[in-house]
C-alpha cells in the first residue's frame, strides 16, 4: 500500500487524503447517529407519570410499560373502598415529570380484611363485647326480649350467623334475654292464705318470704300485704307477703 502511495503525485495523494478524511468524518456521523445520540435521547427523556389509582395492575403496568416506566416493589393493602385487585395509591404521584425508566411504586388493594363471626349466644353483655372486640368487631344496638329458657341478660340472637365471614370493624347486634315472659302479679290482699297460695301459683308465681304481722283491719291468716303489687314480672318470681296473724 506504502508503495503504490510514492507512486502518486502531490495532487493525488492530495485527493486521497481528502476522501480518507471524508470517509473518518462519514463514519463518525453514522456512530453519533445511530449510538451516541439516541442513547443521549433515552437518558434525557422526560415523561410524564399518568394516572393509575383504580387501574387493574395488568393495566397499570401496560400503562407504565408504554411510557417507559417500571413497577417496582407491588405492596397489598385492605380497603373498604377500593376494588380487589386494582391499585389504591402511587409513588411518584400522578402528574409528576420524571426520567424514562424511572421505579414507580404501587400499592394494591386485597379488598375488605373480613374475619370469621364468633357465636355470642348464651354470653352476658360484657362477655359478648369481649368476643367481639377480639376479632375486630363491634357490639351495635341491643334488644331485648323475654326467653323462658335463658336467663335474663344473656344474648339470644345474634345479627350475624355464626362462622360467617364478616368485614372487619363491623358492628353487631344482639338480642338479649328479659328473662321468661312476664305476668300481672295478682291482688291477694285481704284474701286467706291458702287461696292466695293457689292464685299465685295459677298466675305462674310462687310464695316467697311469708311474715306475720299484727293487725286490726285484717283476720288472722289473711293477707296483710304483698311485693310486689299489681305490675308484670317474670313468671317464677317469688312474691313475699305480710300475714295477720
Amino acid at each position: 500500500m506504502l508503495h503504490v502511495i510514492r507512486k502518486l503525485t502531490p495532487v493525488q495523494r492530495y485527493l486521497l487524503s481528502a476522501l480518507l478524511v471524508l470517509a473518518g468524518l462519514v463514519s463518525i456521523g453514522i456512530i453519533v447517529d445511530q449510538a451516541i445520540l439516541p442513547a443521549i435521547s433515552r437518558a434525557s427523556t422526560e415523561v410524564r407519570v399518568p394516572a393509575l389509582s383504580g387501574l387493574t395492575l395488568e393495566a397499570a403496568k401496560a400503562r407504565l410499560d408504554s411510557l417507559g416506566l417500571v413497577v417496582k416493589d407491588v405492596r397489598e393493602q385492605f380497603s373498604t373502598s377500593v376494588k380487589e385487585g386494582c391499585v389504591m395509591s402511587q409513588m411518584p404521584f400522578a402528574g409528576s415529570i420524571v426520567k424514562e425508566g424511572r421505579h414507580i411504586y404501587l400499592t394494591v388493594s386485597t379488598g375488605e380484611e373480613t374475619v370469621t363471626m364468633p357465636s355470642i349466644w348464651g354470653m352476658s353483655l360484657r362477655d359478648a363485647r369481649v368476643a367481639l372486640m377480639r376479632v375486630g368487631l363491634d357490639l351495635g344496638e341491643v334488644t331485648y326480649e323475654s326467653h323462658d329458657s335463658v336467663a335474663g341478660g344473656n344474648v339470644i340472637r345474634q345479627s350475624v350467623a355464626p362462622r360467617s365471614l364478616v368485614a372487619y370493624g363491623t358492628s353487631i347486634s344482639a338480642v338479649v334475654s328479659s328473662g321468661p315472659p312476664g305476668s300481672v302479679v295478682p291482688d291477694i290482699q285481704g284474701q286467706p292464705l291458702d287461696v292466695a297460695t293457689e292464685v299465685l301459683l295459677a298466675a305462674g308465681f310462687t310464695v316467697g318470704r311469708v311474715s306475720y304481722v299484727q293487725s286490726g283491719l285484717f283476720e288472722s291468716q289473711t293477707i296483710v300485704r304483698q311485693f310486689p303489687r299489681d305490675t308484670v314480672m317474670p313468671r317464677g318470681t317469688a312474691i313475699d307477703i305480710d300475714v295477720a296473724r
